[in-house]
Order: C-alpha cells, then structure tokens, then sequence
C-alpha cells in the first residue's frame, strides 16, 4: 500500500518495527546522524517523526509551502531538515527553533534529492529535470 515503513536491525536482518502512516504515500525516510530518530515524509504533506528507541511519534509537521513531499535530509549536526517537494518547493526546518526557511529562486519541476554539503554551508537540490541548485545555507 505503501503507507507502511518497516524497520529491520542491520546485523540480524530481523524486523524491529513495522510504522503505519495514516494518509499519503510514503515518499522518503531519514535519520540524523546521531540515528535518534526516524523522519517519514508523505506525499499528504505531513513529517512524521519517531524516536527510535521508544518508537513513539513525535508532534507531526504539516508542511504547507510544498506540494506532496518527495525528499527529506538532515545537516550532518541533525539540526536543519531540509524538505522537498513535487511542486519544485523546498524548506529548510529548524528543529531547535522550529522555523521554516524558505530559498528563493525556487524551481517548478520535482523535487528528488536533496543534500547538506559536510561543513552545513551550501544545500544541494536535485529536480527530475536534471538540475542540480546549490544554495548557500547560512545557519
């Protein structure tokens, strides 16, 4: 159905969680680097996240400025959760202060990768037009 994530431990091979996602399709799932958390993006525009050792979901995030999300990164400090969208959309989550910064010069085909650069400076964005933006991200 895909409104399903499983979650397997890497050295068994064994299923550790099987999460359900309500509405939307699942579109992209991430960890921080310290690997606290699971982030679940859905085309229902809603970021789930779980705390990987209790499993309990944290407050979801409806992002608003982007059409069905396509594509989630955290910065390598797993403050900064970018976000990307089908409507070419992308946001920038600040999980400490919890506001949303949004690039300018935004493009309108699909969002399918996006990226921090190791030192959290520039933000690379992939489109399904084979573009790739790099914006300079000052934090």
């Amino acid at each position: 159905s895909f409104r399903t994530v499983f979650v397997f431990d890497s050295g068994t091979g064994g299923r550790r969680q099987k999460l359900n996602i309500p509405a939307g399709w699942v579109s992209a799932v991430q960890l921080p680097p310290d690997g606290s958390q699971l982030a679940v993006a859905a085309d229902d525009n809603i970021l789930r996240i779980w705390n990987v050792s209790t499993w309990e979901e944290k407050p979801s995030l409806v992002v608003t400025p982007v059409d069905r999300l396509t594509a989630l990164d955290f910065d390598f400090r797993g403050t900064y959760l970018a976000l990307g969208g089908n409507n070419g959309k992308v946001v920038v989550w600040n999980r400490i202060t919890n506001v949303l910064v949004i690039p300018q010069d935004q493009l309108g085909a699909p969002v399918t990768a996006l990226t921090f650069s190791p030192d959290n400076t520039q933000l690379l964005v992939g489109y399904a037009n084979g573009i790739v933006r790099v914006w300079d991200f000052e934090e």
